[in-house]
């Protein structure tokens, strides 16, 4: 068969050769059809993966981003702490120290209010009839820390 071809390729007549340039034309056409599927194949790959590189890069940057922000931040605590330290290290001047005092004046206060109240409330559990004034009895409705209405009989 391969020396037919031969035979024929030596020696062509005109249909032949017609023939073996259409073959000719085919194949090319074929190869070339070819080429460009494997060439958009490898060019949306390539696309894809720059796009994934895009996207870890994008994703890098927000990382190194976050993390900036972060370091920041730690630094802006750190000035803070270190602020505190220095003005706690200070010793207190006059008026840092009346601050301080009307601080634990306020705080003793309230805690002597609610020791009140709890006492008071503790005598009206035990005794109903009697009550601190401004509770039942009071004028003016509102509670006030006054003294009770009926004073307690001592025991002697």
């Amino acid at each position: 068969m391969a020396r037919d071809m031969f035979a024929t390729l030596a020696s062509p007549s005109v249909e032949c050769k017609w023939c073996l340039w259409l073959a000719l034309m085919t194949l090319t056409l074929i190869c070339a059809t070819l080429l460009a599927i494997v060439d958009k194949l490898i060019g949306h790959r390539l696309e894809a993966e720059e796009l994934n590189l895009g996207r870890g890069q994008d994703a890098i940057k927000t990382s190194i981003t976050k993390l900036t922000a972060d370091v920041d931040g730690i630094g802006a605590r750190l000035d803070a702490l270190e602020t505190r330290a220095k003005t706690a290290n200070k010793p207190p001047t006059a008026a840092r120290f009346e601050e301080s005092q009307d601080a634990l004046k306020k705080r003793f206060e309230s805690d002597e209010l609610r020791s009140r109240q709890a006492s008071d409330a503790e005598k009206e559990k035990k005794n109903p009839d009697r009550a601190v004034e401004g509770r039942r009895y009071g004028s003016s409705g509102s509670y006030s820390m006054a003294q009770p209405v009926f004073d307690f009989p001592t025991r002697n």
